[in-house]
């Protein structure tokens, strides 16, 4: 899949806040205005490529986002309705077993100030490190999510890392309520680096690599789209 056009470049080292998406028509997401959407299942891998953070700049940009279309203006330019990132607020420099992955989700609420970007609700979804691995913050990471979109109580979530759930399930509004649906968006957005006048000093790299990318209908199952390489499903539930 290629990437969009880069955006504007920052004022330091022409560097661009980039990312690939899947186009609006193509997003596989039901979507009735009032309503939501119905069950839907994303699996996919990823891995963070050479990660690095800047104390004063935690939000690395390395996720995989439902967006929002913005169909209705009011929802144009607004937090993802869905956001899997990497977050290392508060993380001194070197210490990798600080920086974790997190959710965030916004539906148009009240904005939770206990989020780093003030999403209505959010969760720490464990440490970036994998545990065990050689590959230290560069290993694997096979994610399932179960995501249903409304802008209602009848949404809902849950999510599985490398097979195990980290996120029980949930019931929430997960989405706005717009005349379009959210559409599928990953990569790297780094925004921050965008109307930086200076270059960072650690972070002037980002990147993240994606070996795979399901999603099923209401129909579909946690091990129809699971990426994780098992004979034996290691669901939890």
């Amino acid at each position: 899949m290629p990437p969009t056009q880069p955006e504007s470049p920052s004022r330091w080292l022409l560097s661009f806040r980039a990312r690939f998406q899947r186009s609006v028509e193509n997003s596989l997401i039901d979507w009735a205005v009032g309503k939501g959407s119905s069950r839907r299942w994303f699996g996919f891998s990823n891995r963070l490529v050479d990660f690095a953070w800047d104390t004063t700049d935690p939000l690395n940009g390395p996720s995989f986002q439902l967006h929002g279309a913005g169909g209705l203006p009011q929802y144009k330019a607004l937090h993802p309705v869905l956001n899997l990132q990497v977050d290392a607020t508060g993380c001194s420099l070197g210490n990798a077993s600080c920086p974790v992955w997190t959710v965030g989700v916004s539906a148009g609420g009240r904005p939770n100030p206990a989020c780093s970007e003030q999403y209505d609700a959010c969760w720490k979804l464990g440490p970036a490190l994998v545990p065990d691995s050689p590959f230290g913050l560069g290993a694997w990471n096979d994610w399932v999510i179960e995501w249903q979109g409304s802008p209602t109580s009848k949404g809902y979530l849950q999510i599985w890392r490398n097979g195990k759930l980290v996120l029980p399930a949930v019931k929430l509004a997960t989405a706005y309520n717009d005349t379009i649906g959210p559409y599928v968006k990953f990569g790297v957005y780094h925004s921050q680096w965008k109307g930086e006048t200076v270059a960072p000093a650690i972070a002037r790299h980002c990147a993240i690599a994606y070996g795979g990318l399901k999603v099923g209908d209401a129909s579909s199952s946690f091990d129809e789209v699971s990426t994780r390489q098992s004979v034996e499903s290691e669901r939890r539930s």
